[in-house]
């Protein structure tokens, strides 16, 4: 089983090429509302998305209990990352500022 030091090593290492890619084509908004309604999604899209990315957090801290879970709940915050991704070239945000 993974230890917590050597979960958040891997979280932070896993995560340092979407932090990069996000540095280069997020823009500058004051808000997640303000963020969804520039990509055309409603608030109850943002809200839903929140709580179904909470709710992989916590399968994915159970798959500490049960390693059958970390598998699949690791799958959605990658698909997640993908759909952001896809989002930003749609609304055609620059890939550098």
């Amino acid at each position: 089983m993974f230890s917590t030091e050597k979960t958040c090593l891997l979280l932070s290492a896993t995560n340092a090429p979407f932090r990069r890619l996000q540095n280069l084509i997020q823009k500058e908004h004051t808000t997640m509302k303000e963020e969804f309604r520039e990509y055309g999604l409603s608030e109850n899209t943002m809200y839903a998305v929140r709580a179904i990315k909470v709710s992989l957090a916590g399968a994915m801290l159970a798959g500490h209990a049960k390693p059958q879970l970390m598998r699949p709940a690791s799958h959605g915050p990658a698909l997640f990352m993908l759909g952001a991704v896809g989002m930003h070239i749609r609304v055609g945000d620059p890939m550098k500022r």
